[in-house]
């Protein structure tokens, strides 16, 4: 576990109009041992989309599906939380949405 990774969490707020609006403000950080999967283009709508995916296995994380994390530059989307109790480890799914 040598990268650090930063939580950030979403707030949902009611914005002027009555829409939904979500805030992510950063909530902690945790180490993790971060794995990249095999990326993987697309074309929609005449637009090619990129997608990047990694796993991490971290303790004492707090994030759930929704929330972002901050990793080598960019965040990444929260896409599943799987918790292991025995291990006391925590297994993170994330894609890539842009550069910070």
């Amino acid at each position: 576990m040598n990268h650090r990774i930063a939580i950030y969490a979403r707030t949902a707020t009611l914005n002027a109009y009555g829409e939904q609006s979500d805030t992510y403000s950063l909530s902690g950080s945790v180490w993790g041992r971060v794995k990249h999967s095999a990326g993987d283009e697309s074309v929609l709508s005449g637009k090619e989309n990129a997608a990047q995916e990694i796993n991490i296995v971290a303790r004492n994380f707090s994030g759930t599906t929704g929330d972002e994390i901050e990793y080598d530059g960019y965040r990444w989307g929260i896409e599943g939380v799987r918790r292991k109790h025995r291990q006391l480890n925590t297994t993170i799914t994330a894609n890539r949405l842009r550069a910070v």
